[in-house]
């Protein structure tokens, strides 16, 4: 048994670090990119393409900036959703933003709210922050509909995200306990 568990831990930090590789490479790729090389964005569209969710997100941030590429939003928003969907944080937070003020894309605040709570349970401050703010701009229903749909992908995604009055919690993904009980007394 003992075997077992350091060869699991010996696979799960190969993984780990073949992760941690892929995002250096991406980020790598990415200001390689804004300064104009053709051959990095290509290696980074090509990585994006495959579903590498890193090099998703900075080809996002590429495109929401102009950065190194012409400034588009909907192909900000495509590689952003594509990141988000993956679980990656930085991306739900930047789509939540663009859910709110990005020009040329239709506000959703129950969009934005939904990705800024996931991103907020992953640890992006500024997430927690707009969604805070955007609390104050929606109605009861609204809150309710976009905590319905966090909750919703997080049980799709196997994230367990729990609201507890309005916070995200991220909750370990292979967890099998219940959310903490909140005393009222």
């Amino acid at each position: 048994m003992c075997i077992n568990n350091l060869r699991n831990c010996f696979l799960l930090l190969v993984l780990s670090l073949a992760i941690v590789h892929a995002q250096q490479d991406a980020a790598s790729l990415a200001t390689a990119a804004s300064k104009g090389d053709k051959a990095a964005l290509a290696q980074l569209t090509t990585l994006a393409g495959k579903g590498h969710s890193s090099a998703q997100f900075n080809l996002g941030s590429m495109y929401d900036f102009g950065d190194g590429v012409p400034k588009d939003s909907v192909q900000a928003l495509a590689w952003y959703r594509k990141a988000a969907e993956q679980g990656n944080a930085d991306a739900q937070g930047a789509l939540g933003l663009m859910y709110v003020e990005d020009d040329g894309l239709p506000k959703d605040f129950v969009a934005a709210y939904m990705w800024n709570t996931l991103a907020a349970a992953r640890g992006v401050d500024i997430a927690k922050n707009l969604r805070d703010a955007l609390e104050k701009q929606m109605t009861p229903a609204q809150i309710a509909k976009a905590q319905k749909m966090s909750k919703e992908w997080s049980r799709r995604n196997n994230q367990a995200v729990c609201l507890f009055n309005g916070l995200g919690v991220l909750a370990h993904p292979f967890s099998q306990r219940s959310a903490p009980q909140l005393r009222t007394s």
